[in-house]
């Protein structure tokens, strides 16, 4: 079955309304929402594009406090039709290539959607397609329909409403709805120019000069200095003994280091270090014997 182009559209985010973020995760979801909490009922499950972000102020610089992580919910479509897919990133660019269907279960992530035949994604997401093409961003990105080339965004986002209609089903039906769309107002930076500034010594020289490997060695340093002064806080949300995913534990550490009042530069550089697993084990290797030491196994992390 094809994959999707998130170009491709037919014809509303939840929870966020407007602001300026980073895009720091950005993943294909089965997402369901809690039952409602009066009459107890629960919605069914959706297939959504969701994106964990760090809310940053005017300047586009990370805010103070600890609750700045917010969760951006674009409905895509019916897990009937579209379902988290995936792919390997050799086969980013081969639209020929069919991701892996990775099923409906409420939870399940990737990085990428997996579409029955003749579906198209939902009318949230056109008009976010929308508004970022005209905001400048690149049509072939969007086309290759992959999660993650949205990591690593700063923009800024607004909620507008959208044409109204008679609901044909649900609570609603025969009654005029009145839509409201997330959509970007303003791109401060394109997560394609970030992966590329970043991949520009190794392309062009085919090895990092002494300046990148000195930079590697200081952000092991970074992180070996943020684990070490691990802040109560952090070891309320991650508990001793327990295994928790990589995922998780980036979230925890996103939190941890404004808590350390680490430097917007600097979060982010330690942020994409963390993405890299074997990063995490040669840190591991390094707070061996210490009040952080911790182990790495199959996607998960163990703290000692």
């Amino acid at each position: 079955m094809p994959r999707a182009n998130f170009r491709e559209v037919q014809g509303g985010g939840f929870g966020f309304q407007e602001g300026h973020v980073r895009i720091e995760r950005s993943v294909a979801k089965v997402f369901q929402y809690p039952p409602n909490s009066t009459t107890k009922e629960q919605s069914d499950p959706f297939t959504a594009l969701v994106w964990t972000a760090t809310k940053l102020d005017r300047e586009w610089n990370d805010l103070s406090g600890d609750d700045n992580e917010v969760e951006i919910l674009i409905r895509m479509g019916n897990v009937e039709t579209c379902r988290p897919g995936q792919l390997k990133p050799k086969d980013f660019d081969n639209m020929n290539v069919e991701p892996e269907d990775l099923g409906d279960q409420v939870g399940t992530e990737g990085n990428c959607f997996f579409m029955e035949v003749d579906t198209k994604l939902g009318a949230g997401w056109r008009e976010m397609k929308n508004s970022l093409e005209a905001k400048g961003f690149k049509p072939e990105v969007l086309a290759r329909g992959i999660t993650t080339d949205f990591e690593g965004m700063l923009a800024h986002f607004i909620t507008v409403e959208g044409k109204p209609y008679i609901a044909r089903r649900g609570a609603k039906a025969g009654q005029e709805v009145k839509p409201t769309n997330l959509v970007c107002d303003r791109i401060e930076t394109y997560p394609y120019d970030v992966k590329k500034s970043k991949g520009t010594v190794k392309e062009t020289t085919g090895k990092p000069p002494n300046g990148a490997a000195e930079e590697e060695v200081n952000l092991i340093s970074d992180a070996t200095a943020l684990f070490k002064a691990f802040t109560p806080k952090f070891w309320d949300k991650v508990k001793r003994g327990d295994a928790v995913k990589v995922e998780d534990l980036r979230k925890a550490l996103t939190q941890e280091m404004m808590r350390q009042k680490l430097k917007a530069p600097q979060q982010t550089k330690l942020m994409d270090w963390f993405k890299d697993e074997e990063n995490l084990l040669e840190l591991a290797g390094e707070l061996v014997d210490t009040n952080a030491a911790f182990a790495v196994e199959d996607g998960k992390v163990t703290f000692a």
